[in-house]
């Protein structure tokens, strides 16, 4: 297994592509990192990316294209990176790397996108900015002085009624604006998250019995850690329980249903252990895991 291997399971291709503009030294340059296939999309990290020295990124922007009507998900996921250019010349941001599962072929594999290289440009130089500078000056110099005089008598009317509303606010006390009260945040009872699973597991439903408590285990975890959507897997969510005390047998309990509902969407054919078992064993985590007021 590859050491920056995150959950990804399917198969997926990566690209990455960069403005369409030219780029002056300066400016805000976004980067964009498509990953396209099916597999477990909506819980896809970004792509490994060794970002080149002078280049700063924050944590990307998300978006997710995705036909969630269709089991597995297809569609595509893009990871948008913003940085100032750095100096002019060339920049090579080299190519940004997804490891994944492929379970039709049961071995890991790593999809990776071309090299993106950027050219920069110098900004505008000193003396051209003088140039402008003065040429609105001259524009300015043509403008008849009657006019300056019409609008100091118009500032100091605006500031005699500016000077009378001032006054006549200070009479008149203004209660304080009442601060938000903070809403509690309401989990829904373990029994209410799974209704669907269960009635999936009564119809024979089982992908979509599977892919419910995937769903459920998957936001109740991003609940509990508050992790945002572009961190949310396995190591981060098992080292932020770990990190807040929770029980090591509850955690593992945890990515093992995980890692069943995983098997049993993208390797079918895989021997599955007893789906009722399993709902039971999701109740038990979703109420280990439930927030405590």
């Amino acid at each position: 297994k590859p050491d920056h291997y995150s959950g990804a399971v399917g198969k997926y291709a990566v690209m990455m592509k960069g403005p369409d503009t030219a780029i002056h030294q300066g400016e805000l340059v976004k980067v964009r990192i498509v990953v396209e296939g099916t597999g477990n999309l909506n819980l896809l990290t970004p792509p490994e990316v060794n970002w080149p020295e002078g280049v700063d990124t924050a944590d990307p922007a998300v978006r997710e294209m995705i036909d969630k009507f269709n089991f597995p998900l297809s569609g595509s996921k893009v990871f948008e990176y913003s940085f100032a250019a750095p100096d002019t010349g060339s920049i090579t941001i080299p190519a940004a790397t997804l490891a994944y599962f492929d379970p039709q072929q049961y071995q890991y594999k790593e999809a990776s996108s071309m090299p993106l290289v950027l050219t920069v440009k110098a900004g505008e130089s000193e003396e051209t900015r003088q140039l402008r500078a003065t040429a609105m000056q001259n524009v300015g110099g043509g403008i008849p002085k009657h006019y300056y005089w019409f609008g100091l008598v118009v500032l100091i009317i605006l500031g005699w009624l500016s000077w009378q509303f001032i006054q006549m606010r200070k009479k008149k006390p203004v209660p304080l604006p009442e601060e938000p009260k903070k809403q509690a945040l309401v989990v829904p009872a373990p029994e209410e998250q799974l209704a669907t699973a269960r009635e999936s597991l009564q119809t024979g439903n089982m992908k979509l019995f599977y892919h419910e408590i995937q769903h459920a285990l998957w936001n109740m975890a991003a609940i509990r850690c508050e992790i945002p959507p572009s961190l949310l897997n396995k190591q981060n969510v098992a080292a932020k329980l770990a990190m807040e005390g929770v029980d090591a047998g509850l955690v593992q309990q945890l990515l093992h249903v995980l890692n069943t509902c995983e098997w049993a969407l993208y390797v079918p054919e895989h021997e599955q252990s007893d789906p009722r078992n399993l709902l039971d064993e999701t109740r038990f985590v979703l109420e280990g895991l439930t927030p405590r007021a």
